[in-house]
């Protein structure tokens, strides 16, 4: 009986630290939803405006589009509903971290004591806070790490265990793909690798019969998953729109693998994900032989399904991967085999203290500048909420990026245009409209657009038919300008 309450308080201690650090965390690092501070914009503020199309009763993909899952604008639709500012998205979010630091929790735990298990997670935050400097957090990422972090945790246990998985997890690990898939679905990367090992030792072990019924019933949460989204849009909104759904989710978003190339910071990642799994194979092949083949295949497949799109925050979902590796690391009885433990913990130590070195340019630029920049925000709220409320339903945003999303959001209405950032991508939009179409009675805009416009015939347009009527600081790098016309 005293085993039974002991297992509780354990778990209700680890839920109280997740929720804590995962409150610490987000107030910290993700700029973008936190409440007290300003909007730094980023991906973020693109997903909140399709988030607040939805709120508006607007058909996402159709009247406005964005080329990432339904689910992934319906997180940021429940987040703006329970709050118009950022408390409601805010709110979610902690409870999204603090269920992946529950598992990473669990997972090390596996390994190491409680102490001890402060140091994989602690390395994991430290990586993830280098990140948020440059994606402000809010990415689809981090809403695909709670199911990232539960199906290494399962596989963690199968090691450790060596107990058949149960059919329950099997379940659940495939409801998570389901969800991956409609925020994005490269980010279930790591789950493949995970349900792989775990198959290929089912075969070793001529598992065969709990193989199939493993499969099943992770391909019967896959399938419910799936078709509860799909049944959910169709009946938000009807039959005809499904197809926007799928073209949205995959078409387009599959037209983003090997389309772009940026790497920011990408050599440290990548540099780090080697040593890790370096030090495992070398140090760890005895003993965790599974261990170190899932890490690196993990490692591996997780960078492939990049393609060329080497964007920082893509990275962010082979984090947890670090979770399983460092614990491995850190098992205090293997500590009795390393004559030379404490530089490996001191290796550990510098990496994190790297990582937040690096991180403070990105801090200085957000806080040093963020006077302007929310004064620059402020001034042109105020210039738009002191517009009639039917004429702010008639602006648009002609490729502003995200700091037209994040003008957008301070006021609670989306563009009039259903493609608000154009893409270079070799996709058909059907059905896009025109500035001479809509004739609408704003137009949000760069200061370089008669210059840079790739469409000469709507900078024409503009110049003719509209007239200056204020500009606002850019909110991103404080050198461009948002300028807004008013049709003559």
């Amino acid at each position: 009986m005293e085993k039974k309450i002991i297992f509780k308080l354990d778990n209700w201690g680890i839920l109280l630290s997740s929720i804590s650090i995962s409150i610490v965390f987000l107030f910290v690092f993700a700029f973008s939803i936190n409440p007290f501070l300003l909007n730094m914009g980023g991906d973020s503020a693109v997903y909140q405006q399709m988030g607040q199309a939805i709120v508006l009763g607007k058909i996402p993909y159709v009247d406005l589009f964005e080329g990432k899952g339904f689910l992934m604008f319906l997180f940021q639709a429940v987040g703006l509903y329970i709050s118009d500012g950022h408390w409601g998205l805010m709110t979610i979010s902690i409870v999204n971290l603090a269920i992946c630091i529950y598992f990473w929790f669990k997972t090390t735990l596996l390994y190491v004591d409680f102490k001890t298990s402060w140091i994989p997670i602690l390395f994991v935050l430290a990586l993830m806070g280098a990140s948020y400097t440059n994606s402000k957090g809010n990415g689809t990422e981090f809403w695909s790490m709670p199911y990232i972090s539960y199906a290494i945790y399962v596989v963690a246990n199968y090691f450790k265990s060596e107990k058949l998985v149960k059919f329950r997890d099997c379940f659940l690990i495939g409801v998570g793909m389901g969800v991956i898939t409609f925020i994005r679905m490269n980010n279930m990367a790591p789950i493949c690798i995970a349900c792989l090992v775990i198959f290929v030792d089912y075969i070793c072990k001529k598992e065969y019969k709990n193989l199939f019924r493993s499969i099943a019933w992770g391909f019967a949460g896959f399938t419910l998953s799936c078709i509860f989204t799909i049944f959910l849009f169709w009946i938000l909104y009807g039959s005809e729109n499904v197809y926007s759904l799928f073209f949205g989710t995959f078409i387009y978003n599959f037209s983003y693998f090997g389309e772009f190339g940026k790497g920011t910071l990408l050599q440290m990642y990548f540099y780090v994900s080697i040593i890790v799994c370096s030090i495992l194979i070398f140090v760890n092949w005895k003993k965790y032989k599974k261990e170190t083949l899932f890490v690196v295949l993990a490692f591996a497949f997780t960078y492939l399904t990049m393609g060329k799109a080497y964007f920082l925050h893509y990275f962010e979902i082979s984090f947890p991967l670090y979770i399983i590796a460092l614990s491995c690391i850190c098992d205090s009885n293997l500590y009795k085999e390393i004559p030379h433990k404490k530089y490996l913990l001191c290796g550990i130590i510098i990496v994190s203290l790297i990582s937040v070195i690096l991180m403070l340019p990105h801090i200085k630029q957000r806080f040093v500048n963020s006077d302007v920049m929310e004064a620059g925000l402020k001034d042109i709220k105020a210039k738009l909420l002191a517009l009639p409320e039917n004429e702010r339903d008639s602006i648009w945003n002609s490729n502003t990026g995200m700091d037209g999303c994040l003008i957008m959001q301070t006021i609670n209405k989306i563009p009039m245009n259903r493609l608000f950032i154009k893409s270079k991508l070799n996709v058909d939009l059907k059905d896009i409209g025109t500035i001479q179409e809509y004739r609408p009675l704003y137009i949000m805009t760069k200061d370089n657009y008669k210059k840079d416009s790739e469409d000469k015939a709507d900078s024409v347009y503009i110049v003719s038919n509209y007239v200056e009527i204020f500009r606002t600081q850019m909110l991103t790098d404080g050198i461009s300008h948002v300028v807004f016309y008013k049709r003559k």
